[in-house]
């Protein structure tokens, strides 16, 4: 073996067990491991051509949505109700039902027998705003969740309701002040 192979293969060890060091601290450390994968969903984000801020704002977004839906499983919430809470919540904070919000932004419609349906997913076409607004309207709704202790939906769907209308509050306020519609 020459000094520069067996250099080389060293280098390959370092690089290899530096790794696994990294990996097992991420495994004692939680904090550690959130930030590790923040930081690359919002490179990830930013490499398809999103700016910091909004990969920022749409990584908070995620964040606190995970959040909202494991506390709505905790609380009582089935999987089928989601997408009912997600709506009213998105209704009041935003001020459109999110088929109506895909259809501003101009998402393909197809059609499940005569009700048109809306392909894609709307955060990656929500602007840094919308999804700041959308994450504190999870936020918000989670603390009265909590504050309430709140289980079941018609206690549930009472919290999103107030939360989006919290959020209401402070989009129309935004809009007031900038003089547009967000």
């Amino acid at each position: 073996m020459t000094a520069q192979t067996a250099g080389t293969v060293a280098a390959q060890a370092r690089t290899y067990f530096s790794d696994r060091v990294d990996d097992a601290e991420q495994l004692l450390d939680p904090e550690h491991a959130f930030r590790e994968w923040r930081r690359r969903a919002i490179l990830s984000y930013m490499a398809h051509g999103y700016s910091s801020e909004w990969a920022e704002r749409r990584v908070d977004d995620i964040t606190a949505r995970n959040a909202l839906t494991q506390e709505w499983g905790v609380r009582g919430i089935v999987e089928k109700e989601f997408p009912i809470l997600t709506d009213r919540l998105h209704m009041g904070a935003l001020g459109l039902r999110i088929a109506e919000h895909k259809a501003l932004k101009g998402f393909e419609i197809t059609y499940r027998g005569k009700k048109p349906v809306y392909k894609g997913d709307l955060p990656p076409a929500m602007t840094a705003t919308e999804l700041a607004l959308n994450a504190m309207a999870s936020t918000v709704a989670r603390e009265l969740h909590t504050s309430n202790d709140s289980h079941g939906f018609k206690e549930i769907s009472s919290d999103v309701d107030v939360a989006g209308r919290i959020v209401g509050d402070t989009r129309d306020h935004i809009e007031a002040a900038t003089g547009a519609r967000l």
